[in-house]
């Protein structure tokens, strides 16, 4: 297992410091690989994604969904935190395209 794909939870004492494996759906890796794609044609910025459920606070278990690297010394590391906010189409894409 990756480690980094794992993120840290915590509740009752029972639970802490537990490592629980969260998997991304594939829509969210296909958003990821579309904003690393959008910022290499558009700007000509080169990023990979270095981490996954990267927790930014181990007590209460708070992460983001994708730490990405820039492969260029002089642009900033991101975090990418991916919502969906139409519910549970299959393909916002193809939905966007026929003009719902």
């Amino acid at each position: 297992m990756n480690t980094n794909s794992l993120s840290t939870f915590s509740g009752s004492s029972a639970r802490e410091n537990l490592r629980i494996y969260m998997a991304k759906a594939q829509w969210e890796a296909d958003a990821k690989d579309r904003l690393i794609t959008f910022l290499r044609e558009e700007y000509g910025y080169s990023y990979v994604a270095t981490g996954e459920d990267v927790v930014t606070n181990p007590h209460t278990g708070k992460n983001y969904d994708y730490e990405l690297s820039p492969e260029e010394a002089n642009l900033p590391i991101m975090a990418l935190e991916i919502f969906r906010l139409l519910g549970e189409l299959p393909d916002l894409g193809i939905q966007g395209d026929e003009g719902t």
